[in-house]
Parts: structure tokens; C-alpha cells; sequence
């Protein structure tokens, strides 16, 4: 039975990392032994892995993790993993790291370093007393969120400004954790005295790591590997980054962030577009970032995606590109390869999570389809006969299932050409990447009464849409 991928690459902070390593079919081993030189050799940090939605970040941080905890180097690693959208529902995400580093004993079981037992009750009080004043800190934004919450009758119902809003304001009226202090003006709470506390917080783990692990507290630093930050609502993100540079940047401590750096650099301009006025642009946004990150690996393209993904999949022994698994499913060669090829390598298929969604869905949609036309051809009932390249259909009509709004395939279906103008109301501006790059695509195959076999009609489209969504045609 073929063995399908799991898409979503977690983290599990509980259990031990055991002997099973993960694939690392793109080579990212080396970006990750170079964070852990970065994170371990030099001086205190904020380092950054950037990539897009699905380009792996979160594997190249469990990559790293593991990295940290066989690193044969002077200082050793306290490893403390912290998911911020799980505590999104609060009005801000630094008290939830706050907790995670309280924790920080119960993550990574025989990976991490054994903390002495008589330590552990220091550290949970010196992380609630940070904690508390985390709390106080970000009580000001409470009024503002009450305010948002009478006014969230004004907002479109269902609207994101509408859930955030009330996201906000539910976390405002008493969604606190319990203890919360109560509110009080921002002049209450001391910046310096949260550095403090948070330095003190960082000494207590690394003095539980001497007395449980032997060594010495300065032999030791606490890595707080953050994930996943660009899944958080924008305001929260910008909170999240100010806090770390600012107020939690402590001697024996760094940070390793896994973000969208450019979703960050557009919610950094605006939260400060007021400010900005004309100059606000994502560019103001970039800069603004690289005050907080100290150095940053972005996952860009690989040549191996494909190759990944037809693995991965197991789609058929040594399997490296899409064409040749076609060309084994038809036992015949030369359907639309070299337009196969150039579909393959747009840039808006490459993250490996995407590509693996392409690749996983054609193989059973293929699969589906080709054994209907097989039964069709031994005398089963009829239906309409499928041109002989109808793989190649398949294939860019589950690329668009992907990458592109449903108005926009069916605007393919029926052959309203360019797709950057078929919908209606949309300025050339407002147009995705995305569609540019498939109507570049689209103008380069084979027209009718050229080399290649002439385009489905829009029936037989409709069709093959209809099978790349249910995985099967009426």
C-alpha cells in the first residue's frame, strides 16, 4: 500500500526525538548544522528561518533541533519550544512564551538536559513573577479592546476584522489566564525590571542544567525556538517580535524564529501606517526587521521539490519527475512531456507542501481516471472519450486546484482567455502572481493547429475538473 506524506510537519516538544530521523530529501541538513553554529558558538541571538507558507520551515527547525542536542560544542543546549498561535485568543503572545519556558523541564525527555528537581520550584516562581508582570505590562490594551468590542457592531458579519475584534475583546472582558492582575496604567509596569526578572529567569534554567547535568550554569544557553509566528493575527506578530528584541534579550539566551518574513514586514507597516503615511511600503517593513533578526536563512527554490515529492509518494520505483510517471501510467511516451516539464517548474509550485498536494492528488485522480478509460475501451458503458493527452490536463487543472481561486479555473474551462481579465471587476493590479505566471504558461502550449494535440473542449474540462475534485468523473 503507497505510503502518503504527512503535509503538516509538527513539533512534538513532549517526546523524546527518537531514532527515526526524518528524510531530508532537499539537502537542508546544512542550513540547519549552520543555525546551530550561529545559535551555540556566537554571542546571544535573534536568528530567522524565512520561508513561504509550505517551504519547509518547520522542518528545518526540527532539523535544528536535533542538530542542538548532538552538537558536540562547548556551550550546550537548554532547547524551550514555544507555538504562539496557540495562544493567540490572548492580547498578547509573550506571556505564553513566559509559560513555556516555565515548562521548559517537560520538553524533550532525554534530549534535553536533566534539571535538578530542587531547582525546578525556583524557576516556576521566578517565570510566574515574570509572568505577572508580562500581565501588568499588557493591561493597557484592555480598554482598547473593550472599545473594539462595542464597536464590533459596525464590522460586516463574519468579516476577519469582526472574529479578531472579537477575539480581542473576548480576551479584554476576562478570557486572562487565571491570577491575571488586574488592570493598571502603563507607568505601573517597569521595562528594566521585566529584564531583569527575565535574565533571572534564564540564570535559574541554566544553574537547574548545572545541578542536574553537571558542568557549569556558563557552560549552557536556553534556545527558544518559536514556530510558526506568521500564523498569528498581524498585531500580535509585531507584538511578539518587539518584545523579543526589546524587553527578552538576555545574556545565555537565544531565539530561532520560523516566519514569513514578507506577511511580517507588511504587518509591521500596519501597525505603524498612521506614522508612516506615504512611506509606508513593505521595503519600510523589511527594515524594520532586520533591527530584531540578527541573521536569517531564507528557503528559497530547490531543483529537488520534485523529486521529493514523486518519492515521497512512492508513485512508481525510482520515480523522479511527474513526466515519467505519466509515461508509466499509459505505458507510452511523448504525451505532453516537455509541456509537463515547464508546468512542473513554475515558481508558484515549488514549496515542497504544495508540490506534494499537486503530485499526491494527480497520482489518484490519474489513477481514477485512467482506469474508467480502460473499462470504457473493453466494452464497459460509454461516456465521452478523453483525448489521448488528457493526463496533461489532469495535471495543470490539479495545479490551479492549488495555486488559484475556483472563478479562475472555471474561467479556464470554459476558454475565457487571459485569466488575468476574466473576472470581473479585478484591475491589473489586483491580479495574483499566481494567475500572471499560468497565463504565461498557457500562451506557451501547443495551440490548436500547432505541434500538439488542440485543447479539450469545455466540456471535457469541466469534466477533468470535476474528477481533480472528487477524484472520479460522472
Amino acid at each position: 500500500m503507497t505510503a502518503r506524506p504527512e503535509f503538516d510537519h509538527r513539533i512534538d516538544p513532549l517526546s523524546a526525538h527518537g531514532a527515526r530521523e526524518p528524510v531530508d530529501q532537499l539537502n537542508r541538513g546544512a542550513v540547519a548544522r549552520l543555525l546551530v553554529r550561529k545559535l551555540l558558538e556566537e554571542r546571544e541571538t535573534v536568528i530567522g528561518v524565512y520561508g513561504t507558507w509550505g517551504s519547509g520551515k518547520s522542518f528545518v527547525l526540527d532539523l535544528a533541533i536535533r542538530e542542538l542536542f548532538r552538537a558536540n560544542l562547548s556551550v550546550r543546549p537548554i532547547v524551550c519550544y514555544f507555538q504562539p498561535w496557540s495562544y493567540e485568543p490572548d492580547v498578547s503572545l509573550a506571556p505564553g512564551m513566559i509559560m513555556a519556558l516555565r515548562s521548559v523541564e517537560e520538553q524533550f525527555p532525554g534530549d534535553n538536559p536533566r534539571l535538578a528537581a530542587g531547582d525546578i520550584e525556583e524557576i516556576h516562581k521566578v517565570g510566574e513573577n515574570l509572568w505577572r508582570l508580562i500581565r501588568r505590562a499588557v493591561s493597557w490594551l484592555k480598554p482598547v479592546a473593550q472599545g473594539a468590542a462595542a464597536g464590533l457592531s459596525s464590522l460586516p458579519q463574519g468579516s476577519f476584522a469582526g472574529q479578531v475584534g472579537v477575539v480581542a475583546a473576548a480576551s479584554a472582558l476576562g478570557a486572562a489566564l487565571p491570577g491575571a492582575p488586574p488592570p493598571e496604567p502603563a507607568a505601573a509596569w517597569d521595562p528594566e525590571q521585566i529584564r531583569l526578572e527575565m535574565a533571572e529567569l534564564i540564570a535559574a534554567l541554566r544553574r537547574a542544567a548545572e545541578h542536574g547535568s553537571g558542568g557549569a550554569a556558563a557552560d549552557y544557553r536556553v534556545v527558544v525556538v518559536v514556530d510558526d509566528l506568521d500564523r498569528c493575527a498581524p498585531d500580535l506578530m509585531v507584538d511578539m517580535l518587539n518584545w523579543l528584541k526589546v524587553h527578552l534579550s538576555v545574556e545565555g539566551c537565544s531565539f530561532l524564529l520560523a516566519l514569513d518574513h514578507e506577511a511580517a514586514a507588511r504587518a509591521i507597516v500596519g501597525r505603524y501606517r498612521e506614522y508612516l503615511g506615504d512611506a509606508a511600503d513593505v521595503a519600510y517593513g523589511l527594515r524594520y526587521l532586520e533591527k530584531i533578526v540578527d541573521f536569517e536563512v531564507e528557503l528559497g527554490r530547490s531543483d529537488l521539490v520534485e523529486r521529493m515529492a514523486a518519492r515521497a509518494l512512492e508513485l512508481q520505483p525510482r520515480t523522479t519527475r511527474v513526466e515519467e510517471f505519466v509515461e508509466r501510467a499509459l505505458d507510452r511516451q511523448g504525451v505532453r512531456s516537455d509541456e509537463i516539464n515547464q508546468l512542473m517548474r513554475l515558481p508558484t509550485l515549488q514549496s515542497p507542501r504544495t508540490m506534494l498536494k499537486v503530485v499526491n492528488r494527480f497520482h489518484d485522480v490519474l489513477t481514477a481516471v485512467t482506469a474508467q478509460q480502460e473499462e470504457q475501451l473493453q466494452g464497459m458503458p460509454r461516456g465521452a472519450q478523453l483525448p489521448v493527452d488528457y493526463p496533461f490536463w489532469l495535471l495543470l487543472l490539479v495545479a490551479m486546484y492549488y495555486r488559484l481561486a475556483p472563478g479562475y479555473i472555471e474561467a479556464f474551462c470554459y476558454g475565457r482567455r487571459p485569466l488575468a481579465g476574466a473576472l470581473p471587476g479585478h484591475g491589473t493590479d489586483e491580479i495574483p502572481q499566481p494567475v500572471r505566471e499560468f497565463d504565461d504558461f498557457l500562451d506557451s502550449v501547443a495551440p490548436e493547429g500547432g505541434k500538439g494535440t488542440p485543447a479539450p473542449s469545455p466540456a471535457t474540462l469541466i469534466e477533468l475538473y470535476s474528477a481533480v475534485r472528487q477524484l472520479a468523473v460522472s
